[in-house]
């Protein structure tokens, strides 16, 4: 506790509390103020990370370098939008996120989110947020996003991929200020990166059909098995069929942990909004 207070009062808030070891968005809370931190540390027992909150365009960007290679290369670029509704100055934030084809299919979640807010009614034209994680099993929208890559963000990636030795394969989950500031390679801030089990998201832009979003996945998986075969022949370890399962499970493990702390957290913000 005294850790997560002395870094929000250095960094300000909101911050970032997160699992050191997650996926899918399961766990990561924007925290606004000390007495939600206080409370939400109270819920977790699991080791986690705080980060500072960072504003921006999302984007998550595909890295790949074969270890026989010289350079590497960006091969995803997947854009990030945030679930929002626009209002129409008559119907409240509930209305609008029930009568929605895409937010509907998440009210319950969206619904958590806007606690304390549901009877507002947005201006015709405004735009509300009703989630604040860019994950797709939260609901944002994940679209292809190739037409901002520029040889400037190839050389910036190129820079951090090779400024740790023995990284070659993984998605960074970037923000920027804005996407001149992504095209520039400028002003990036990474908040995660996703390693062997990180897709390539820009599958889940609905435009590219099934038969892409398969293509992809096999590309992905040759590549990984392609850079391993090789780590091997130069002499790196293979895990054991037992440490394979053991580290399957913890994950799994640890999911099930971050959801229920999730839960009591949505519960307990529900309850003080009644």
């Amino acid at each position: 506790m005294e850790k997560a207070m002395k870094f929000a009062e250095e960094h300000n808030f909101p911050v970032v509390l997160k699992p050191d070891l997650g996926g899918r968005g399961a766990g990561v809370w924007i925290v606004k103020d000390s007495e939600q931190l206080k409370a939400d540390i109270e819920l977790i027992d699991y080791d986690a990370i705080i980060q500072n909150y960072v504003e921006g365009v999302e984007y998550g960007i595909f890295w790949i370098q074969h270890p026989r290679e010289k350079n590497g290369h960006i091969v995803s670029i997947t854009e990030k939008r945030l679930p929002m509704v626009i209002g129409d100055g008559k119907r409240t934030l509930e209305e609008l996120v029930l009568s929605h084809p895409r937010s509907v299919c998440m009210a319950k979640k969206h619904l958590t989110y806007l606690s304390g807010r549901l009877d507002y009614i947005p201006r015709n034209g405004e735009k509300v947020l009703i989630g604040e994680i860019g994950t797709h099993s939260l609901g944002s929208l994940f679209l292809d996003g190739t037409q901002i890559q520029t040889p400037e963000l190839e050389s910036r990636f190129s820079g951090i991929a090779q400024s740790h030795k023995g990284f070659y394969f993984g998605r960074f989950d970037i923000r920027a200020p804005s996407i001149g500031h992504l095209k520039a390679g400028k002003e990036i801030k990474i908040l995660e990166l996703n390693a062997l089990f990180g897709e390539m998201t820009h599958i889940w832009d609905a435009r590219l059909g099934l038969f892409n979003a398969w293509s992809t996945l096999c590309r992905q998986w040759s590549q990984a098995y392609s850079i391993g075969a090789h780590n091997r022949s130069q002499g790196a370890p293979k895990a054991r069929y037992r440490d394979v399962l053991k580290e399957t499970w913890n994950v799994w493990r640890f999911n099930r942990r971050h959801k229920r702390a999730t839960s009591l957290r949505n519960n307990r913000i529900q309850v003080s909004f009644s």
